[in-house]
């Protein structure tokens, strides 16, 4: 949900390239957070969580780039 609508803010914005810039900003999100468990008792901060975030950003992402495509070109 994070890279669907961060990609809609940045594609609103008309930045260059949304797509990349959503997914760096989702998994320097994903580390962050990460990052921030590691302060928690009881939780614990894993690579694979950022990767696993990772993914689930470029899958919102790129669902997102293909719907807006598909409803812009009429098909």
């Amino acid at each position: 949900m994070l890279g669907i609508l961060v990609v809609h803010a940045l594609k609103q914005s008309r930045a260059r390239r949304p797509g990349w810039t959503a997914l760096i900003i989702c998994v320097v999100y994903a580390a962050s957070d990460e990052y921030h468990q590691t302060f928690i008792p009881g939780r614990s901060g894993e690579v694979s969580d950022v990767v696993i975030d990772g993914i689930g950003a470029f899958v919102g992402i790129s669902f997102y780039l293909l719907i807006r495509k598909r409803w812009s070109s009429g098909a």
